[in-house]
């Protein structure tokens, strides 16, 4: 496991560049999604589109899928001004990005969206910096976390989803085959006057994403 949350730390510390703009470097290896990844990857929201969530006293909060994608990218680090940054290797990744209705529309940030990716890398990578050997491996592995938690508690972490130890979940007229419960009950809040809650649990399903979470006050919401 910590081998996986260092390479999360990695992949998410660094720049992501949309492959149309350096399709470029044809000697970098590429990891693009298999076969075997087919049931695990998710069931792209359509861009725009309108999730909303339902708690026991019919409360409703809506969040709008305002990135939705799948697409070829390049792992680098450093800064593309000058061309001083350094590309390491293309991989495939699915990213969704849900954004609350609380917010405006021009306040797409890291706290204000829920970030959801699953992208097939190395399973090893070190890209040098730390004074250890640069190591891409060959072998590679299919990866799906979220990002940070945010907009909900005040934790700069992401949470990665197990394929293999999931359940199934009922409710609002549909099944869900392969549900992770995420724990955040150790986590803070973000502020007092934060208009979405604080959560204990999220639950995520391989396939759907986000279909729910309990908040601090008892309330239970689900994907409607």
């Amino acid at each position: 496991m910590k081998t996986i949350n260092s390479i999360l730390v990695i992949f998410t510390g660094l720049l992501l560049i949309n492959c149309s703009e350096v399709e470029l470097y044809p000697h970098l290896p590429y990891f693009q999604f298999q076969n075997e990844d087919t049931p695990n990857l998710l069931n792209l929201p359509e861009l725009n589109s309108r999730l909303t969530f339902v708690n026991q006293d019919n409360e409703e909060l809506y969040f709008d899928a305002v990135k939705s994608e799948s697409e070829k990218q390049l792992h680098t680090t450093g800064s593309w001004v000058g061309g001083y940054s350094t590309k390491y290797f293309y991989f495939d990744e699915q990213t969704v990005h849900l954004k609350s209705t609380f917010f405006d529309i021009d306040e797409i940030n890291i706290r204000k969206s829920i970030q959801i990716s699953t992208n097939r890398g190395p399973k090893e990578f070190n890209d040098g910096r730390n004074g250890k050997p640069r190591v891409i491996s060959e072998e590679s592995r299919l990866i799906t976390n979220i990002g940070r938690y945010g907009p909900f508690n005040n934790r700069n972490q992401w949470a990665l989803i197990d394929y293999k130890n999931t359940f199934q979940m009922s409710f609002n007229n549909k099944k869900y085959y392969k549900a992770n419960k995420i724990d955040l009950t150790k986590t803070e809040a973000i502020s007092d006057n934060w208009p979405l809650p604080t959560l204990n649990y999220i639950y995520f399903d391989v396939n759907e994403g986000i279909i729910g979470f309990d908040d601090r006050n008892g309330k239970e919401w689900r994907l409607k």
